[in-house]
């Protein structure tokens, strides 16, 4: 619609004037950039956001470290190079155990406050991607002992926006993302998938609007 063509031209042009993108890789050192341009952003910039990681729920951990954790390191350092940076990670509800495991000890289900400080062991968790976001905590818990200000974002399932903001300018739903590909698979097909015989409850799926974690985070 004419409408969202000007909304969608008003948002490049502020983007233009506001977003300066820089090309790197936080699993290398200095974060990949060259040194001078580094050393001018350890003494300019003020808050950093760091939601970089490799995400594969298949790979083991070694597949993910040197980007989830290796990379939280080098994130870490910087904000702690020349002017100390306030430190917001994105992490994922993933440093729980996934439901239906039981604990190795102890009692038969797991339960956790939403705001706990300290998951459960590793070992616990069964996927590599898990198993890094829970030492990349570890990492920024240190750091934030050691003075750093920090904060953790336990982030789940990200969805698209909220009803009524989805002109592109609150955020659109990642079009690689599975759970997007088996919500269109049940409308394209017009079904859901059967449940096995004894299954407990429905199918469900806990699912967190784009546009309303990034207000929260920013």
């Amino acid at each position: 619609p004419e409408g969202h063509s000007d909304e969608r031209l008003a948002f490049e042009r502020l983007f233009d004037t506001r977003v300066h993108i820089l090309e790197g890789d936080v699993s290398l050192m200095k974060l990949g950039l060259p040194n001078e341009e580094y050393q001018f952003l350890c003494m300019n910039i003020d808050v950093v956001v760091h939601a970089a990681a490799k995400v594969n729920l298949l790979l083991p951990y070694e597949g993910l470290q040197n980007a989830n954790v290796r990379g939280t390191a080098h994130v870490i350092e910087f904000a702690q190079n020349g002017k100390i940076k306030a430190l917001h990670y994105v992490s994922t509800d993933g440093v729980f155990p996934e439901a239906g495991d039981k604990p190795a000890s102890g009692p038969s289900s797991w339960h956790f406050e939403e705001d706990a400080e300290d998951p459960p062991p590793p070992g616990e968790l069964k996927s590599g991607y898990g198993q890094t976001k829970w030492v990349a905590e570890q990492l920024v818990k240190a750091a934030s002992k050691a003075g750093l200000p920090a904060a953790v974002y336990r982030l789940g399932n990200l969805s698209g926006p909220l009803p009524g903001q989805g002109s592109g300018r609150e955020g659109v739903w990642n079009t690689l993302d599975a759970n997007l590909h088996f919500w269109a698979a049940c409308i394209r097909v017009q079904a859901v998938p059967e449940l096995s015989p004894g299954a407990a409850g429905q199918l469900r799926l806990e699912m967190t609007p784009v546009d309303f974690v990034a207000r929260f985070i920013v």
